[in-house]
């Protein structure tokens, strides 16, 4: 397949990268040089590679509506509810919160996530009913802010027969890695690291009190 520039590209399938949408902006006898760049809907764990050479049988050429109407390529009914359905969902996630929730949610999480992400300020409590899915509304949160650049640093302080499973939900459901206090990070910057789980009982201790409030804000 022939490119120019401007035309929109992405690597062949099989490739982890082949999520990602790139721009032709030199094209070689050999090599097609692609700028990479993201998008809405680019999944906020890919990373962009840098300007690179990719051979032009790595390449797929992505299609446009321009040139499909050109060459009067039309979709079916189907394709184009299948479209407009994937566009509703895009627009129902703007923020990114149930971008990679790996869980059914139900109704009233996903009313919660919006009206605290939507919120200012947020102090907030949430107190559900055992079994509602707290722990699955705070990732929801955690994430939603995550995406739209509004959390840097979070600490979460539980019981200290929960830890792991805080942990292990917020890793396998949301992909979000947090360190465990005493157990993955230890000492005096403990709390600089940007996402820590603790035990209450322990962050009650002066001790391990005087290092959380001698951390950043």
């Amino acid at each position: 397949m022939s490119f120019q520039p401007g035309d929109i590209v992405r690597l062949r399938d099989g490739n982890p990268l082949d999520c990602i949408t790139g721009v032709v902006e030199q094209v070689g006898k050999r090599q097609t040089r692609v700028r990479f760049f993201r998008l809405p809907w680019t999944p906020s764990q890919a990373d962009l590679p840098e300007m690179q050479q990719f051979p032009h049988d790595q390449l797929v050429k992505c299609r446009d509506p321009w040139s499909d109407a050109a060459q009067e390529k039309w979709s079916t009914l189907k394709e184009l509810q299948l479209r407009v359905r994937a566009a509703e969902f895009w627009l129902g996630n703007n923020h990114g919160q149930l971008g990679d929730a790996r869980t059914d949610l139900l109704p009233h999480q996903v009313y919660l996530v919006h009206k605290v992400v939507e919120r200012s300020p947020r102090r907030l409590m949430i107190a559900e009913e055992v079994g509602m899915g707290k722990t699955i509304e705070t990732g929801m949160i955690i994430h939603a802010l995550m995406q739209r650049g509004e959390l840097d640093r979070c600490l979460i302080i539980c019981p200290a027969g929960l830890i792991n499973q805080w942990q292990e939900e917020l890793e396998s459901k949301f992909k979000i890695r947090f360190s465990v206090y005493r157990q993955d990070v230890f000492g005096s910057q403990a709390f600089t690291y940007p996402k820590v789980i603790a035990s209450l009982d322990t962050v009650k201790r002066r001790s391990h009190l005087e290092i959380l409030l001698s951390a950043p804000d």
